[in-house]
């Protein structure tokens, strides 16, 4: 499969799976491509504080880490 832009995460709501074929088969849903890890994560921000997006953000998830695909993480 060919790498191609995708919003994982669009205004903040989770708008498709990373799924390896494997995963894809388990949840009989079709495979993104993403057996190999992800790359060039791109994660933009709209200039609140952490604390502000907590208060704007009301009910919802937080994600801290992520394991499994070797990455670091690193934002400003």
């Amino acid at each position: 499969m060919r790498t191609e832009r995708r919003d994982i995460i669009k205004d903040g709501i989770l708008t498709q799976w990373l799924l390896t074929s494997y995963s894809a088969r388990k949840l009989g849903l079709k495979s993104t491509g993403h057996a190999g890890g992800i790359h060039n994560w791109r994660i933009a921000g709209q200039g609140l504080s952490f604390e502000q997006m907590l208060k704007e953000m009301g009910t919802g998830l937080v994600v801290t880490e992520l394991m499994g695909q070797g990455r670091e993480c690193h934002y400003r």
